[in-house]
């Protein structure tokens, strides 16, 4: 369930939509683990591969 959350936030973060305080918790959990890199990394990819698909289906 935590993982769930954190990657609704991350989706905001990268849609422009997250509030002040998510984009603080962004930041400090990026910086508490390395290893959460790499778990952004792979949202953002899947992010914007569904912008693209997105993007390809109004065309």
């Amino acid at each position: 369930m935590k993982e769930h959350l954190q990657s609704n936030i991350i989706t905001k973060h990268l849609a422009g939509w997250s509030t002040a305080e998510e984009e603080r918790f962004i930041r400090e959990w990026l910086k508490n683990n390395p290893h959460h890199a790499a778990t952004y990394q792979a949202i953002r990819q899947h992010y914007l591969q569904v912008l693209a698909r997105q993007e390809v289906k109004t065309l």
